[in-house]
């Protein structure tokens, strides 16, 4: 969904991305006003005008033709927006 940082509600989510390192970082995260995707749009860069953040929504968002986001992603674009809190450190065995 373009550049920015990711932010999911779901633990296998965050753990998909936490494989290769073997933590999962719990933040603090001020979305402002979400704009909701309708679909991929992989070259962006910032939310559109008057937003301060997306939202991929789980069984909404479009991730390609007849296929749907299975996880609720959030994407915020100012780091300042995000206070990391707690780091997991995590094991798939």
């Amino acid at each position: 969904y373009g550049k920015g940082l990711y932010f999911t509600t779901s633990s296998c989510k965050a753990f998909q991305y936490a494989e290769p390192y073997g933590c999962i970082i719990l933040c603090r995260v001020v979305l402002g006003e979400i704009e909701v995707l309708e679909r991929d749009c992989e070259r962006r860069f910032s939310p559109s005008h008057g937003f301060d953040s997306t939202h991929a929504k789980k069984g909404y968002t479009e991730k390609s033709p007849g296929e749907v986001q299975l996880h609720d992603e959030y994407i915020v674009y100012d780091p300042a927006a995000v206070y990391p809190e707690l780091v997991l450190h995590v094991s798939s065995t």
